[in-house]
């Protein structure tokens, strides 16, 4: 009796999953082709995905016609979907198991995609390539020389900032570079996440105050960036619906002839001016001053009251930027509590609560429990 198609693939799938993946199971790209759909559901091979990844780095740039979009999509879920998912609890930390070569292989061919401003797929591919890359990105092994390479292409591509500061293991060389960094406020809304990398290696660190007033006004600079633009842009559409009343009838049409889809959704969200809560969290006493803004129809900060708030309660804003660096460094349990405990402060329970079970760390859960804070913010 002939078997059906579907039932074809349910024997080939069974037989997938429950054999030894060969080593030479991809030679080249018609391998690739033939086995493409499977994969996904194959017993990981480290061996195999180095050869994925040697047929991407050797095709990439070739004129050869080729799905590069489908390479990379197969190596993500080849490495990805084998891999169990904590849907509840702790994220799951990517796992930096790797052969030393596709590291190296993977790191030159993610560097080169996420700086690149021409990519050899199609524009609607585009965005799905950068974020597979990304993803790829997060289980490559990063050495000195391999940061030294992010931080030079940093300002051609932020996304490595993320590849940066959330890498999974200890680096003296991420260290070494956040050190430096903390003397700049280029990275202000992330200095949470620049100290826990300088308290991998001094525990003992304690945001300065300097920093902190860095980091405060070159926000109010960039909100100052922000006014100035809506300020044009409103202008922009007075203008042109006052000169062409029968063209543009509603500030709607104004927009999608001044703007690409990208630029409207960018704009969009310059319209939600707010300060990120690594700074100011929204708590009572602390809520971030607003003046509302006649010409512009929005909310902008009150940066002369804001001044004043952030004066009054900088003791509590360094608590809340060193609980987030406690949250996102490498060091050992213990001493993550030790450092929890030394910078809490009551004004920031709820962000306290947040990170200690994030971490699933029971020990911070217990202490606050133990201290009277908020068990409603607890849950229980």
């Amino acid at each position: 009796m002939p078997t059906t198609p579907n039932l074809d693939l349910r024997i080939a799938l069974e037989a997938a999953l429950k054999r030894r993946v060969p080593n030479d199971l991809i030679g080249n790209y018609r391998d690739f082709v033939k086995w493409r759909d499977l994969l996904p559901h194959m017993r990981y091979n480290p061996n195999v995905m180095h050869a994925l990844a040697t047929l991407a780095t050797d095709l990439w740039n070739t004129p050869a016609r080729v799905n590069r979009y489908e390479l990379l999509r197969c190596m993500v879920r080849y490495r990805t979907r084998t891999m169990p998912v904590a849907y509840y609890g702790p994220k799951e930390t990517p796992t930096l198991d790797l052969l030393p070569e596709t590291d190296a292989l993977l790191f030159g061919l993610c560097l080169q995609i996420m700086t690149s401003r021409h990519l050899p797929v199609s524009n609607a591919q585009a965005a799905d390539v950068k974020r597979y890359t990304n993803v790829l990105m997060m289980r490559v092994r990063l050495n000195d020389d391999r940061v030294d390479e992010m931080v030079m292409a940093l300002s051609e591509e932020p996304a490595l900032l993320n590849r940066l500061l959330r890498y999974v293991e200890p680096s003296a060389a991420i260290s070494h570079w956040a050190r430096q960094e903390m003397k700049h406020a280029e990275w202000a809304y992330r200095r949470g996440e620049v100290v826990a990398w300088v308290l991998n290696e001094n525990p003992d660190y304690v945001v300065p105050d300097a920093v902190l007033r860095a980091d405060f006004e070159e926000m109010n600079r960039r909100d100052g960036e922000i006014a100035t633009r809506h300020m044009q842009n409103t202008e922009q559409q007075i203008r042109l619906q006052h000169d062409f009343p029968d063209l543009f009838n509603e500030p709607e049409d104004v927009l999608g002839f001044l703007y690409s889809e990208d630029e409207k959704r960018m704009r969009k969200q310059d319209e939600e001016i707010r300060r990120f809560n690594e700074m100011f969290p929204i708590r009572p006493g602390m809520k971030m001053p607003m003046t509302y803004s006649q010409t512009l129809k929005i909310y902008l900060p009150d940066v002369v009251a804001s001044k004043r708030v952030f004066e009054d309660n900088l003791d509590k804003i360094r608590s809340n930027c060193m609980l987030r660096a406690v949250r996102h460094s490498h060091l050992p349990a213990k001493t993550k509590l030790s450092l929890f405990k030394k910078h809490y402060h009551p004004a920031n329970d709820f962000q306290a609560v947040t990170i200690a079970k994030s971490l699933g760390h029971a020990g911070m859960l217990r202490w606050l429990l133990e201290n009277g804070e908020r068990e409603k913010g607890l849950g229980v």
